[in-house]
C-alpha cells in the first residue's frame, strides 16, 4: 500500500453524490412507473421517523468540529474522532445519508 503524501483518503466521488445519483434515478423510475408500497399515512410516518434518525449525520459533523478537524474528505485530518456518535459507528454521516 502506497503512502499518501498529502494525508488524504483518495476519495473517488463526494459522498453526497453517491447518494444523490441513485435517488435521482429512483425518482425518474417512480415518475414513469408509479408504485405505492405503503398507504400515504404510513409513508409519511416512516419518512418522519427516518428523517429524524438521519440527524445522526449532523451529530457526526458536530463531533468533527469539536475535535477541530474537517469533515471534508478532500482536506487533511487533524485528529482522529472516536467520541460522540463515532463510538457506535465508523461513519455516522453515511448512516445519516442512508437513513435520509
Amino acid at each position: 500500500m502506497s503512502e499518501n503524501p498529502r494525508d488524504l483518503p483518495d476519495v473517488v466521488a463526494p459522498p453526497p453524490l453517491l447518494y444523490a445519483v441513485p435517488l435521482v434515478l429512483a425518482l425518474i423510475v417512480q415518475h414513469y412507473f408509479p408504485r405505492r408500497l405503503l398507504p400515504a399515512a404510513g409513508a409519511l410516518m416512516l419518512g418522519v421517523v427516518l428523517g429524524g434518525l438521519s440527524l445522526v449525520g449532523f451529530l457526526g459533523v458536530v463531533a468533527f468540529r469539536r475535535a477541530a478537524t474537517s469533515p471534508n474528505p478532500y482536506r487533511p485530518s487533524n485528529a482522529l474522532v472516536v467520541g460522540g456518535p463515532f463510538r457506535l459507528t465508523r461513519n455516522p454521516m453515511y448512516v445519516g445519508f442512508t437513513l435520509m
